[in-house]
């Protein structure tokens, strides 16, 4: 009895996944995805943990399938008619694809070039294709309110997990090679959250901080009093997210957005706003030295970091110069790092990784890669800031906030080498396609 039984419910199981399959597959061939890529912004965070297999060396990873969806609907799906990437946007495209290339190229150098082909296209060609998609189909404004509330719930479980990891000291969901330090005597760790570094939760809840803030001003007049709850604790939770891993980067990321905001917002709530925070986190750095000073040691006032990072930067440039053309191989600069000679700046010395993604980039890619990456983002920034002349008020406003996620991005990531995180990859290109097409149309 036992074994038709089991027949049954594998049978009724069997047809549930075909009848899903063709479902999912006739959504696809005809264009609707939008779905989808909505539900992404809310698991996406989960998926490298829960909808990656097997965790070492994956084969079906969550981004992936996403991407693999994008490609199918929009080779064989019903496009739009209109065209969507004016003239600076498709020169930031162009050159991003010629560094592509030549990341590629540069593989050669590497052991294992299979491998690191798979982490050039989930860091940087992945990415890319989302935010393509993004700008040419993906229709904005009409999703706006539930991207909302989806950003709102992902800050929020983020956060909670960045703070159980805080408070157990312990990697929650661990992920095979994850960045995450754990308690050292009165140090807390420094957390990685649902993602595999703690670089990426960090600079992906300054982001999200940034898009949530956008989102809240874009629909002022729409939001009821729920939403206004829960804007208020997606707000709190991506705070708590970019504070979380203590980057000092993140702090000086938060006071120039603040100073920006105080310069070109007159809204006078606005301002207030502003410059209590900026005198909360004064107040704060006083209170940290008194309150945990080994802590305040380690973060603050110790300069053997900095020096460690100027003495990374002289070992950064002899590798460059070693293999100036087409670099060391994407994700092999610590391998040929460790052929060089020790390099020191006031006694401190390098810590044999990049730290820098400019200065990783021109070493592992050499100049072939070095000088079409900053095309590309010099265009794409450029794509932007044109935008600007606009009159629009929802165009200044994506913009300006736009330039906020810029910096996030930027300014950590020239201290981080941040822009190898496909994570971190995937949602600074969507928040970034998302402002731009808010700013660049009606839908």
């Amino acid at each position: 009895m036992f074994v038709p039984k089991m027949l049954v419910v594998t049978g009724v199981a069997a047809v549930m996944v075909i009848a899903l399959a063709i479902f999912v597959a006739g959504l696809v061939l005809h264009g609707h995805v939008d779905l989808f890529v909505i539900g992404w912004v809310l698991i996406f965070p989960l998926g490298y943990y829960f909808l990656t297999f097997p965790l070492d060396r994956p084969i079906f990873t969550l981004d992936r399938a996403v991407a693999g969806l994008l490609i199918v609907t929009m080779i064989f799906g019903h496009a739009h008619t209109e065209k969507f990437l004016p003239k600076t946007m498709n020169k930031a495209a162009i050159a991003w694809g010629i560094f592509v290339v030549a990341a590629f190229t540069s593989l050669r150098r590497v052991e294992n070039p299979l491998g690191a082909s798979k982490n050039v296209i989930d860091a940087f060609v992945f990415p890319g294709l989302l935010a393509y998609y993004v700008i040419r189909y993906l229709r904005v404004r009409q999703w706006l309110p539930t991207i909302h509330i989806l950003t709102c719930l992902m800050a929020f479980y983020v956060a909670l997990i960045g703070g159980a990891e805080l408070s157990s000291g312990r990697d929650l969901l661990p992920l095979p090679s994850a960045t995450f330090y754990s308690q050292n005597s009165s140090l807390p760790a420094r957390v990685n959250g649902p993602f595999l570094t703690n670089n990426s939760f960090g600079i992906i809840g300054l982001i999200t901080l940034w898009f949530l803030v956008f989102l809240g001003r874009a629909q002022a007049y729409r939001l009821t009093s729920w939403r206004r709850l829960l804007h208020l604790m997606g707000v709190a939770s991506a705070c708590a997210i970019a504070i979380m891993p203590m980057f000092r980067s993140m702090v000086i990321t938060l006071v120039l957005v603040l100073i920006i905001e105080l310069y070109s917002n007159k809204e006078v709530n606005v301002r207030l706003t502003a410059i209590t925070l900026m005198l909360l986190g004064i107040a704060a750095l006083f209170s940290l030295r008194q309150t945990a000073p080994e802590l305040f040691e380690n973060r603050v006032s110790d300069s053997s970091n900095l020096y460690s990072r100027i003495a990374q930067q002289k070992q950064t440039l002899d590798l460059f110069l070693s293999h100036p053309v087409n670099g060391v191989g994407v994700g092999n600069y610590m391998e040929a790092a460790s052929d060089l000679s020790g390099h020191f700046y006031r006694g401190a010395a390098s810590v044999g990784a990049p730290h820098n993604i400019l200065g990783s980039i021109l070493a592992e890619t050499g100049l072939s890669g070095f000088v079409p990456f900053l095309l590309a983002q010099v265009y794409f920034f450029r794509a932007f800031w044109t935008l600007r002349r606009r009159p629009s008020p929802d165009t200044i406003l994506a913009t300006t906030f736009f330039l906020y996620v810029f910096l996030s991005y930027w300014i950590n990531g020239l201290s981080l080498t941040s822009g190898y995180y496909s994570d971190l990859n995937y949602w600074y290109l969507f928040v970034s396609a998302a402002l731009y097409k808010f700013a660049m149309t009606g839908i």
